[in-house]
């Protein structure tokens, strides 16, 4: 398991809008430590690119945080690990998606 450098900004950014004392700072901490962070690279960017045209071309979106992060995982040819199933789904069949919320209890 790893996660992309993109997830990490976007939980480093959600840090910096809560207080210093709220419990996700130790937490995150915690699981940065002991998580791989993968770079995105050239090779996510052209996927990127590519799949964003074709989104496009075909009348659909994706936000571009989670396109990134979604070419990340279809240029590692990872699984990516969402609730999100619907958005992500868009890719299909490039991104293999998993949801591991699904069928438990919230």
């Amino acid at each position: 398991m790893a996660i992309s450098s993109v997830v990490r900004f976007e939980l480093m950014y959600g840090l910096r809008r809560l207080a210093e004392a709220h419990p996700l700072h130790g937490k995150t901490a915690l699981f940065l430590g002991e998580i791989e962070t993968l770079c995105w690279d050239a090779q996510a960017a052209d996927i990127c690119a590519e799949s964003r045209f074709r989104l496009l071309t075909a009348g659909k979106s994706l936000a571009e945080m989670d396109l990134i992060i979604a070419a990340h995982a279809i240029a590692l040819g990872a699984i990516l690990v969402t609730n999100n199933t619907r958005h992500f789904g868009r890719l299909a069949p490039l991104l293999t998606i998993e949801n591991w919320v699904e069928g438990h209890p919230q």
